[in-house]
């Protein structure tokens, strides 16, 4: 390569750059040399940023209503990624059960019983829907699942159901767990329903006939009876692409 090949190859490069500034809304110089290309790049907003949400976002509703904070992110077997909202106290309840009836297994609700929980694809909403059904198959309750799905908030112009969240999102809940309770504006109004340090709590992830996943007093997860009254947190899961 000669020195004028090499110099015009670097030109393009510079001119290539530009036009990809522009593209991305910076401002432009009216001198578009190598001297004020890096001027020009940090005047780029946004960081071309291809996600609604970052971990521990406040998360409001179309009309304005605080309704809980980012937990963590779910990749279902689609490779979408979900940004999981934690709701706040004041939508949680206090005791409720994963399903009355615990004579079979949720119908194609796949059960876990070891480590391949943690590559397990089903998101929340799959999961309670999938326990609803079979609760009025069976004429029993999951007022667990029933109280997720009685919340519901309009974001960005969609209608978003809460969801009692599988036990992935669960443990990210009590991982967030301070920045949780610390950041909830209806904390101090339902005390008693932020996330606790001395109550089990359900996840939507089944274990077996009998039992499905929960994290407990200390935040380690375990195997519990369907039919027991747990502690119940409702998370929104809100495709994360923008």
């Amino acid at each position: 390569m000669t020195i004028a090949s090499a110099i015009t190859a670097k030109q393009q490069q510079v001119a290539a750059a530009y036009t990809e500034c522009n593209n991305k809304g910076a401002t432009m110089p009216q001198t578009q040399n190598l001297t004020n290309l890096a001027n020009c790049i940090s005047t780029i907003t946004g960081g071309g940023s291809t996600v609604k949400y970052k971990l521990h976002d406040r998360v409001k509703s179309d009309s304005n209503v605080d309704v809980g904070m980012v937990s963590g992110f779910f990749l279902d077997a689609n490779n979408v990624e979900y940004a999981v909202v934690c709701l706040n106290a004041q939508y949680r309840l206090a005791s409720g059960v994963y399903c009355s009836d615990k004579t079979a297994t949720v119908t194609n609700l796949p059960a876990y019983t070891n480590l391949t929980l943690w590559s397990a694809t089903q998101t929340a909403t799959f999961n309670t829907q999938k326990i609803l059904d079979y609760a009025s198959s069976k004429s029993a309750t999951s007022t667990a699942c029933t109280h997720c799905r009685n919340k519901y908030f309009t974001i960005g112009g969609t209608r978003y159901y809460g969801q009692l969240p599988n036990i992935q999102e669960l443990v990210d809940i009590y991982r967030s767990r301070l920045f949780i309770n610390n950041g909830d504006p209806t904390a101090s109004s339902y005390s008693s329903l932020i996330v606790p340090t001395n109550k089990r709590t359900w996840s939507s992830t089944q274990y077996s006939i009998a039992n499905a996943w929960t994290a407990n007093a200390n935040g380690a997860i375990g195997a519990d009876a369907k039919t027991t009254q747990y502690f119940v947190i409702p998370v929104l899961e809100i495709p994360n692409a923008v």
